[in-house]
C-alpha cells in the first residue's frame, strides 16, 4: 500500500495545495492521500481557529475527490498539545498502517531548510520525500542526503502563497483564480481573516 502524506498549517489551503494533491495521485498511484492539519513549529501560530482550518481542509479533500475518492483528512498533528513534528507524525502513521510505503509531500522552501527538521536525517531513511517545486529550480539542500534516501523532484508552475491571500483576503479581495470556489465562499461566509 502507497499512502502520500501532505501536511500543512492550510491557512488558507488554495489551489497549489490542490495541484500538489492531484500530482502526487497522478504521478504516484497512491492507494491514499492524507491531508494533514498542524501547528507548524517552524511558523507563527495561526490567525484564525483550528476547526476553520480543519473545515476548509476538508472542502479541499472534497476538491481533490470530485474526480475519485482518495483524499482524507487527519486532525491527529492539530489535537497534540506538543507542536507537531513531521517524525512523530511518521511513526504514529507507521504504527497506523505498519506496511505502507510513504510518499511525503514538501515544497522546494522547505527542502532547502529541510535540515532545521527534528531528526531530518531518519525522515530521509523512513519516507520518500516528493519535492515540489518551480520549473527549472533545483535549489540545493542545506545538507547531504543520507545514503539510499529517495527524493522525486515535482516542478510545480504555480505561484500561490498563503501569506498573499491572508493579505488580500483581510482587504476583502476573494481571488477566484487561486483558491478553489467552495472554500472561498466558506472564508466569505464566515468572514475569515477580514481582522487580520
Amino acid at each position: 500500500m502507497t499512502i502520500a502524506f501532505f501536511g500543512g498549517t492550510f491557512n488558507p489551503p488554495h489551489n497549489a495545495h490542490l495541484a500538489i494533491a492531484l500530482l502526487l495521485r497522478e504521478l504516484f498511484l497512491p492507494d491514499k492521500i492524507i491531508l494533514s492539519v498542524s501547528r507548524n513549529p517552524l511558523k507563527p501560530d495561526a490567525d484564525i481557529s483550528d476547526d476553520d482550518r480543519l473545515a476548509m481542509t476538508k472542502l479541499l479533500a472534497d476538491e481533490i475527490n470530485a474526480t475519485g475518492e482518495i483524499a482524507e483528512v487527519s486532525d491527529w498533528e492539530l489535537r497534540r498539545d506538543a507542536p507537531s513534528y513531521a517524525i512523530e507524525t511518521i511513526t504514529h502513521l507507521e504504527q497506523v498502517y505498519p506496511r505502507a510505503r510513504w510518499l511525503w509531500a514538501i515544497g522546494d522552501d522547505n527542502f532547502r531548510t529541510f535540515s532545521q527538521w527534528k531528526r531530518y536525517d531518519e525522515i530521509l531513511r523512513r519516507v520518500e520525500l516528493v519535492v515540489f517545486g518551480r520549473p527549472n529550480s533545483n535549489a540545493p539542500a542545506d545538507f547531504a542526503p543520507p545514503e539510499g534516501a529517495k527524493i522525486h523532484r515535482v516542478p510545480l508552475a504555480m505561484n500561490v502563497a498563503s501569506t498573499e491571500l491572508r493579505q488580500k483576503l483581510s482587504q476583502g479581495i476573494y481571488p477566484r483564480s487561486e483558491m478553489p470556489e467552495l472554500i472561498l465562499t466558506y472564508v466569505k461566509t464566515r468572514g475569515l481573516y477580514r481582522n487580520a
